[in-house]
C-alpha cells in the first residue's frame, strides 16, 4: 500500500496530464468543446475616381492551354528521374482590345477630318461565365511524392496576365483598326452625312 501511494505521489503530474487529456477527449466527443471559426473581415479604400475614355473595338474569344511541370531537384545538379508533377489547364475568356484615351481629330477643310487613333491597348478580359477554366489533366511520376504540387492558381494568373493578352493584340492590329474606322465613320456620319474621314494609327 505504501509503495502504491509513493508511486502515485511521485508521479502525480503524470496523472494530472492523463486526467486532463481524458477530460478534453470526453468533452470533444460529447460536443462540449467546439472549434469557433472567426468571421472573415475585410476593408477597402477608394484610391481614385477617374473619367474613362475607353472604347473597345474588338473582342477576341480565346481558349488557351497552360501547363507547368515541377520536379524534385537533387543538390541543384539534376532533376530526380520520374519525380515530375504536371498540370494542364484550359482557360476560356474574352480579351478586349481598344483605346484608353480620346483620338485626335483635325479639320482638313469643309466636311473633311483626319482622325489619329492612339496606341491600342488591352482594355481587359471577361471570363467565360459557365466555365472560366478547366483542370484538364494532372499527372505525376513514380517518385513524385516529394515534388511540390503545381500551383494551378498561378497558372490561371499567368494565362490571364496583360503581358499574355498583348501578344494577341499585336496579332489583331488590322482587325482592331478596321473596327475603329467603322465605329467612327458610323458615329460621325450620323451627324454629318457628307463627312470625309482619313485615319492615322500609331500602332
Amino acid at each position: 500500500m505504501k509503495t502504491v501511494k509513493k508511486i502515485l505521489l511521485s508521479k502525480i503530474y503524470v496523472w494530472i496530464v492523463l486526467a486532463t487529456a481524458v477530460f478534453f477527449a470526453f468533452g470533444y466527443a460529447k460536443g462540449v468543446f467546439r472549434s469557433n471559426e472567426g468571421d472573415v473581415q475585410s476593408s477597402s479604400v477608394v484610391q481614385y475616381v477617374k473619367d474613362a475614355e475607353e472604347v473597345v473595338f474588338l473582342n477576341a474569344g480565346i481558349e488557351k492551354i497552360v501547363s507547368k511541370e515541377n520536379n524534385t531537384n537533387v543538390f541543384g545538379l539534376f532533376n530526380l528521374p520520374a519525380s515530375q508533377k504536371k498540370s494542364i489547364i484550359v482557360l476560356k475568356y474574352i480579351a478586349k482590345f481598344g483605346i484608353k484615351s480620346a483620338p485626335k481629330i483635325t479639320s482638313n477643310g469643309e466636311h473633311k477630318y483626319t482622325i489619329t487613333l492612339p496606341k491600342y491597348e488591352v482594355i481587359g478580359i471577361e471570363l467565360n461565365k459557365t466555365q472560366p477554366y478547366e483542370l484538364y489533366d494532372t499527372s505525376g511520376g513514380l517518385l513524385s511524392l516529394s515534388t511540390e504540387d503545381v500551383d494551378t492558381g498561378e497558372l490561371v494568373s499567368k494565362g490571364l496576365s496583360t503581358k499574355e493578352q498583348t501578344k494577341y493584340l499585336k496579332a489583331y492590329v488590322k482587325d482592331i483598326t478596321a473596327s475603329a474606322k467603322n465605329y467612327y465613320a458610323t458615329l460621325l456620319k450620323g451627324v454629318d452625312p457628307d463627312i470625309e474621314l482619313t485615319f492615322k494609327t500609331t500602332n
